[in-house]
């Protein structure tokens, strides 16, 4: 047989050998290697910046303190060396450099590093995802990344999620919307914006024609902000996805309350490309609910709208029981965690009878639903065919209310997923949801979590 070249061991080199050969070029010689590629990059041409201070005048000084900000970085987040660091940053400026998605989140990016890599993408054109979302990029970079979005032609996708941006940066990127004509996704939920960043931006809905995607979240909007992005969405005709959730322009988590609420109904009634809206966790009372029920009677766009965690009550939820009457377009609805109340639940399940598109319908977390409006959101199901995702969980519906949801989805031929978690159901409920997912050819997720069902339930199940 023939003998495998690979065969005989491996002579290892000894400890000694390989110490000598680590130590063989001196400290000094490596030092210096690094300093020759920091000027190397330095005199690039690619990184002229502005003087970051009064006395600085040549352009290896004014940039000093960037570059070295961005290597200090690059070797904190990928454990570069110097002349690493210097190496990726030059592959991102270069003209070779090709890649078309950048994902450089949480990688404890400091200021300078965004400075920097903002500066390298000016004269990129193959770029076109950026996410440096997570990291800790103050003012400075992100006025850097509004003039790169001036010049650059190819970014379509800009996430700068939970930075330290503020006022300035949030303004320079509004107008910089102004002058873009590529970019369509933008992420600014998280940071420090403001209410002069917001009113910029609501001024650039005006004038811009390609952003699709806005995602303002989290930033602490005042009602008097929002007001005035209120009437920029009746002009505006491209924007589709909005998030003002927890004040993020995603609405969720703003403190929009009652009045903020209306301005924002008002504007669904005009505007006509809008797709997408997300105002949970907006503290918006029943008075903002019913107005934006309203809004849903005349809107013929809107397909997505997220209402979870606000206040919106009883009467609120009637009104939207009517709208959904009406509307044909709205496939997606989150009405979770607003103490709906029996009754409204009742008036939505009558609803679903009537309405032919909704397939997305989230009532999870307390709406307090209970047992009447549990039976009833059963019988629907024996009539609604559009309804794929039904989530009921926590909802105190009972042990009646299950047998009778158990019974439906005998005939239902539609529903996918549904979420019964925490809603009592009992021993007697478990064991006939077991007999039924033996006729049922549709549901695909179940979710059963605690409701008490008992060991032979549970055996029935498994």
């Amino acid at each position: 047989m023939q003998k495998c070249w690979c065969a005989e061991p491996l002579e290892r080199p000894s400890i000694r050998e390989i110490y000598n050969e680590i130590i063989y070029r001196s400290y000094d010689e490596i030092f210096k290697e690094t300093e020759d590629k920091r000027q190397e990059l330095l005199k690039s041409g690619k990184f002229i910046a502005k003087p970051m201070h009064p006395h600085s005048k040549t352009h290896s000084k004014s940039l000093n303190p960037t570059i070295d900000s961005l290597l200090l970085s690059l070797h904190r987040s990928f454990r570069f060396s110097t002349s690493g660091s210097v190496n990726f940053f030059q592959n991102i400026g270069s003209d070779s450099f090709n890649i078309i998605y950048l994902d450089l989140s949480s990688k404890h990016l400091c200021d300078g590093a965004g400075q920097g890599i903002a500066m390298a993408l000016s004269n990129n054109n193959t770029l076109t995802n950026l996410n440096l979302g997570y990291n800790s990029l103050i003012d400075e970079a992100g006025i850097t990344l509004a003039m790169a979005l001036t010049k650059n032609v190819t970014f379509m996708c800009l996430n700068l999620k939970y930075n330290r941006l503020g006022n300035k940066a949030g303004t320079v990127l509004a107008e910089a919307l102004c002058k873009n004509t590529t970019l369509t996704n933008l992420c600014l939920g998280g940071n420090n914006l403001g209410e002069l960043a917001i009113k910029a931006f609501a001024k650039a809905l005006y004038n811009n024609i390609t952003l699709t995607n806005l995602d303002l979240s989290y930033i602490k909007i005042n009602g008097s902000t929002i007001k005035v992005f209120a009437e920029a969405l009746t002009k505006n005709t491209a924007l589709t996805n909005l998030n003002l959730s927890r004040n993020r322009l995603d609405l969720g988590c703003n403190k929009l309350g009652e009045s903020t609420g209306k301005a924002l109904a008002e504007s669904l009634c005009k505007n006509t490309s809008l797709t997408s809206i997300n105002l949970g966790s907006n503290q918006l009372d029943e008075s903002a609910g019913k107005a934006l029920a309203e809004a849903l009677c005349k809107n013929t766009t809107l397909t997505n709208l997220n209402l979870g965690d606000n206040k919106l009550g009883e009467s609120a939820g009637k009104a939207l029981a009517e709208a959904l009457c009406k509307n044909t377009t709205l496939t997606n609805l989150n009405l979770s965690d607003n103490k709906l109340g029996e009754s409204a639940g009742e008036a939505l399940a009558e609803a679903l009878c009537k309405n032919t598109t909704l397939t997305n319908l989230d009532f999870i977390v307390p709406s307090w639903l209970g047992e009447s409006a549990g039976k009833s959101l059963a019988e629907v199901l024996c009539k609604n065919t559009s309804l794929t995702n039904l989530n009921l969980g926590d909802n105190k519906l009972g042990e009646s209310a299950g047998n009778s949801l158990t019974e439906v989805l005998c005939k239902n031929t539609s529903l996918i997923n549904l979420n019964l978690s925490y809603n009592n159901l009992g021993e007697s409920a478990g064991n006939a949801l077991a007999e039924t997912l033996c006729k049922n050819t549709s549901l695909t997720n179940l979710d059963l979590s605690w409701n008490k069902l008992g060991e032979s339930a549970g055996k029935a199940l498994a």
